[in-house]
């Protein structure tokens, strides 16, 4: 039916070279706005629950507040000192939009074929949904596996990843029961006379979401857990902490052996004209028999955007997982090996195994 271009995949270019392909002759194609907005929740968690915000420029540059020694004083209400005087400090920041794009095309053939049978419209329209979708599952990916080094990185084309940025860490030892070393952590992360730090939620992977579930069904003592609302209709357990309540969200793409304890206000998605990819297309329509260079429709779907994670040092933490490594579920319950992609999967449950 189509032919998805870059193999595929949808791949982070440079800024400029991005740009070209919204160059003279590039028609925008509004009518299918309705399903790109559809798709931007079906998305990853965090990149819904932060701040989006339109860029400054390229790159884009923003403020942090340093910490500040406060000049009050208590006095004589009778003698009030007019000489005391507080200075606040702002750095400026600035970080380099990433563009992300991706492409497909629809052959003559097919487009007559599909055409003459009444469902080209509705099969480009499932089709460009399937690009936007795989776009922002590169998005969310990138959040946590972004290459760039820092911000600034002009060399790498993807995101500076969550990991990257937040350089406060720490290490939870083996044997050590998760839910403990949460919430101490928590604790320690607030602790802060400086600065004002409050955690919202608690990011970690799926596999080590469930030692950590594990650890609560055979310990004695167990957490209490509560119902967090963390997206509409969505509904997760979550644990209390020196912050109150935090959502223990799971994410496939944040590394295995990695906890992430995040204050999501700090952390933003700038973007230069649109918060979503917008759609283009390049020739094709009703002129598509009449293109004698090329007898195919394409279509282009961009995104320039940056991920900025503020108060990187102070802000959130990274807590590792001593011996926790590779991809693959590691329980006394279950034996599967989590990074097949057969259709069934034999797993080991007790005493006897069953096929799925």
């Amino acid at each position: 039916m189509s032919e998805r271009l870059f193999n595929g995949e949808p791949k982070f270019m440079n800024f400029t070279g991005a740009a070209d392909y919204i160059s003279t002759g590039a028609i925008h194609v509004p009518v299918f706005e309705r399903q790109i907005m559809d798709r931007t929740k079906k998305r990853g968690t965090l990149l819904q629950r932060i701040q989006t915000k339109a860029a400054t420029g390229h790159p884009t540059r923003y403020f942090e507040k340093e910490a500040h020694t406060s000049k009050h004083s208590w006095i004589d209400p009778r003698a009030i000192d007019h000489a005391l005087n507080t200075e606040i400090t702002r750095v400026e920041r600035s970080a380099y939009i990433k563009a992300l794009v991706d492409g497909i095309t629809f052959t003559l053939f097919d487009y007559e074929v599909t055409q003459q049978q009444g469902l080209f419209g509705n099969l480009q329209a499932q089709d460009l949904a399937e690009v936007v979708t795989d776009m922002l599952d590169a998005q969310d990916r990138a959040v946590w596996t972004g290459t760039a080094d820092s911000l600034m990185d002009s060399t790498k084309k993807d995101y500076c990843s969550l990991i990257t940025q937040i350089t406060k860490t720490g290490t939870i030892l083996s044997g050590v029961r998760l839910t403990t070393a949460i919430i101490e952590a928590v604790a320690a992360l607030m602790y802060n006379k400086q600065y004002k730090v409050t955690p919202t939620a608690i990011y970690m992977n799926p596999l080590d979401k469930a030692e950590l579930d594990t650890q609560e069904m055979e310990a004695k003592d167990k957490v209490k857990t509560y119902d967090v609302e963390i997206l509409p209709g969505i509904v997760i357990n979550g644990i209390m902490t020196s912050a109150g309540i935090l959502p223990i969200i799971t994410d496939i793409y944040c590394p295995k052996g990695k906890i992430a304890i995040l204050d999501e206000s700090l952390i933003e998605r700038q973007y230069v004209t649109s918060a979503t990819p917008r759609l283009y297309q390049i020739g094709g329509g009703e002129d598509i028999k009449n293109q004698k260079h090329d007898l195919a429709t394409r279509y282009i779907a961009i995104l320039f955007d940056t991920f900025i994670v503020r108060a990187p040092s102070y802000g959130h933490m990274i807590l590792t997982i001593a011996g926790s490594s590779g991809d693959a579920l590691t329980s006394k319950y279950v034996g599967v090996d989590s990074t097949t992609t057969s259709a069934s999967t034999t797993i080991t449950i007790g005493g006897g195994s069953s096929t799925v």
